[in-house]
């Protein structure tokens, strides 16, 4: 960089070149012959109108030189350079958009305009557009040497700009990262190029899902978008790079954008709001990825956006590192999203030097008040601010990832503490109260046979003693099978169990006559049950297909067990207390007087009530000697030797129930059994 004193030593000797005609602006008139070859609606101007534009480019150079050289007279008289006068010193005024996002933007742009002898004034619009107009009026008032402008508004400046460029003292605009829109109040541009970033994104998104691959495979990759602010141009044209190159995968199929969202109006977010970006992609997810899916790739504009979007996804449940976390891009390299791409929840971001930018402007600057070159620009056709094509500096961006952002560290723009992954904090030691890791709730245990065509019910004994037999029979058979329960368990009290019975397919219609009929009516049943302290109950034309949940529970007022439960068939609760009676009790002894119950409500005159034998018999069996030819029953409570109940004694561990002892068999047997042959099985 040309130091001042030195330009101005040949300020006489430009004057003299200048004034023979031959200091003709070359990026004005590279710009000025694009201008005339662009497109329909991208600021054309007519060849006339950039004649014009380059006689007042000359008249300009001729007055900027006659300038040059008083100063240079003036410095030559005093024997001062008037860089070291402080009242001499030529005023810059930089004009930024807020002091928070774009403090180090300042302090370079300071420190530059410093080192070459100038007086930088720097002023912060805090985001005002209207307040950046007041302050480049002022600037103006001042008579400053030359103005940089990062607009807070590109398209709120022209008319502002247009009273500079009459002003009577001339007034370079430098437009500084973001291109200010319909003026030709501006003489370059400074920036990284917002297309040449938007391709970088995309391009390395290409690379790293192997999109070539994906294509010829014809497979497809799902992606979302989240642009930079709706209201900056550089977004734009980031977008602008990304879109055009990544369109042909989206075109074919290879990338699909579920939520539909690829416009800029639509994926742009204004004032590069982080929340706005994890509100948006919360809401993505929940539309259009459900079931714990996730795009595979997140296409963002600025790194705040890139942590909006992780922000949600973490909230969502999904772990940076893992297999379904997507490749998610940003821009930028600010502190927040390096630290993130080294932590890894970040694929990458593009690093835009601010430094290089603060240097490269500082330069354009010093060059067109003093220097005998026009300042230095590398592009000349993309640049339309609608009016004119504006010459312009693009600075080189690089890629950041997770292999190489300690060149970051190692070259000076963050050091170590700033952006390296945040440690772990030791944990202080005190006492810690372990929780107790909370226990599922274990499987029902199984009592019956399982099979292939086993049906079951969820049964729950609520009759505050535990169950040490269930059998099951067919209403009116003659066997109660086996004991449902294994050997040595029993059903404690409270306890649920899986219950498992086979339905019996040979029950009919009882009123089908016909054996061709197919008119199977619903089974029911008869449950007997025994519990560890000797009571039986027996429970009579149980509908077990119409419950999946029952609750055995205990009658006082009738001594008897019933089942509780909620109908399948139409939802209301039911319960079989009138379907059941206790057959033993374990406060029964030898010498009790008989206990008499009635088994059945219609029984004819030939039936006697059903008596309950204490102690008749030395078998301790039910007693059925009678020789009444009826269809009663009577029930011996005593213990037979076979393993049945014996009201003197405990009930024998040792001993089940023998399961052909309880069958019912014909009366005239001197077995323990009930008649199957009778018809006062009607309960």
């Amino acid at each position: 960089m040309k130091k001042k004193a030195v330009c101005m030593l040949l300020g006489v000797l430009l004057t003299g070149t200048l004034l023979t005609g031959c200091g003709k602006n070359k990026a004005t008139e590279a710009a000025s012959e694009s201008a005339q070859t662009e497109k329909e609606g991208t600021g054309e101007k007519t060849a006339d109108s950039a004649e014009d534009d380059q006689k007042k480019t000359d008249e300009t150079a001729d007055t900027k030189t006659d300038k040059k050289a008083e100063k240079g007279t003036d410095a030559e008289e005093t024997g001062e350079d008037a860089s070291e006068t402080e009242e001499n010193r030529e005023k810059i005024a930089v004009l930024l958009p807020d002091e928070q996002n774009w403090t180090r933007d300042a302090k370079e742009l300071e420190v530059q305009f410093e080192e070459d002898g100038y007086d930088p004034i720097l002023l912060y619009a805090d985001n005002d557009s209207s307040k950046q107009v007041t302050q480049i009026q002022q600037m103006t008032a001042e008579e400053v040497s030359a103005m940089v402008i990062a607009p807070v508004d590109p398209y709120g400046l022209a008319d502002v700009l247009a009273d500079v460029k009459d002003a009577e003292i001339e007034i370079p605009v430098i437009s500084y990262d973001d291109l200010i829109m319909n003026t030709d109040g501006i003489k370059y541009y400074v920036t990284f190029g917002g297309r040449q970033v938007g391709q970088m994104i995309a391009k390395q998104i290409i690379d790293s899902e192997e999109l070539d691959k994906v294509q010829e495979a014809k497979e497809s990759k799902t992606i979302e978008f989240f642009m930079g602010s709706l209201d900056d141009t550089q977004a734009l044209f980031l977008y602008n790079g990304v879109m055009e190159t990544l369109q042909p995968y989206i075109d074919d199929g290879t990338l699909i954008c579920k939520s539909g969202k690829t416009s800029f109006d639509d994926t742009g977010i204004l004032r590069w709001s982080s929340e706005i970006a994890k509100t948006r992609m919360t809401d993505i997810l929940t539309e259009y990825y459900p079931d714990g899916a996730v795009p595979d790739i997140i296409c963002t504009g600025f790194d705040d956006a890139a942590m909006g979007t992780e922000e949600a996804l973490e909230e969502a449940g999904f772990v940076p590192g893992t297999e379904n976390w997507p490749l998610i891009s940003g821009a930028g390299c600010n502190e927040e999203g390096v630290r993130r791409i080294a932590e890894g929840k970040q694929t990458f971001s593009i690093f835009m030097d601010r430094r290089e930018l603060a240097d490269q402007c500082e330069e354009m600057v010093n060059i067109y008040l003093h220097g005998e070159d026009d300042p230095e620009v590398n592009d000349y056709e993309q640049y339309d601010n609608g009016i004119k094509i504006i010459a312009s500096y693009l600075c080189e961006p690089q890629l950041i990832d997770g292999e190489n952002y300690e060149i970051l560290i190692d070259n000076g723009y963050y050091t170590e503490d700033e952006v390296k992954p945040l440690a772990t904090p030791t944990p202080t030691e005190v006492p810690v109260t372990v929780t107790p890791v909370p226990t599922s709730t274990p499987a029902p245990k199984v009592i019956g046979v399982k099979t292939s065509q086993a049906k079951y019910i969820y049964m729950t004994n609520k009759l505050e003693d535990d169950i040490r037999e269930i059998y099951l029979m067919t209403s009116g058979g003659d066997d109660w099978g086996k004991n449902l329960i294994p050997a040595e368990a029993s059903v404690k009290a409270s306890e649920q169990v899986q219950m498992f019975y086979t339905p019996d397919d040979t029950a009919v219609s009882s009123d089908s006559t016909d054996e061709s009929t197919d008119t199977t009516t619903t089974t029911v049943y008869d449950m007997k049950i025994v519990t560890a302290k000797g009571d039986v109950y027996q429970i009579y034309s149980i509908d077990l297909s119409d419950m999946e949940k029952a609750s055995l529970a205990y009658d006082e007022e009738s001594s008897t067990a019933y089942l509780t439960y909620t109908s399948l068939a139409d939802k209301s609760e039911k319960d079989t207390k009138g379907n059941s009676q206790q057959t033993a009790s374990s406060d029964e002894s030898d010498d009790s007087d008989t206990e008499t119950y009635s088994s059945d409500d219609s029984s004819d005159d030939s039936s006697d009530d059903s008596s309950y034998d204490s102690g008749s018999s030395d078998s301790s069996s039910y007693d059925n000697s009678s020789d009444d030819s009826s269809d009663d029953s009577s029930d011996d409570s005593s213990s037979s030797d076979n393993g049945s109940y014996d009201d003197g004694s405990s009930y024998d561990d040792s001993d089940d129930y023998d399961d052909g002892s309880d069958d019912y068999v014909d009366e005239g047997n001197d077995s323990d059994s009930y008649d199957s042959g009778s018809d006062d099985w009607n309960y």
